[in-house]
């Protein structure tokens, strides 16, 4: 079976690397994307699919919710 995959997207290099240790618990897990900047995810999805995104809320330009409605209208083009 294929691993989830897993982008982690948080402003705070302390909280990303906590969810990354809780994460490798889990062999059912692969994290493919460690990142501030949510134009360098922009950027990961529009070549690979990803199953999970675990993300800050504020984020710097934009927030959360704009971010997950620029994703929607990226996959839909």
């Amino acid at each position: 079976m294929k691993p989830t995959s897993v982008i982690i997207m948080d402003t705070h290099p302390i909280i990303r690397m906590s969810i990354e240790v809780l994460l490798q618990k889990n062999s059912e897990l692969q994290i493919v994307l460690k990142t501030d900047d949510y134009r360098i995810t922009i950027d990961y999805l529009r070549t690979r699919p990803v199953d999970l995104i675990i993300m800050d809320i504020d984020l710097p330009g934009t927030d959360g919710f704009t971010f997950l409605k620029r994703i929607k209208q990226s996959r839909a083009q």
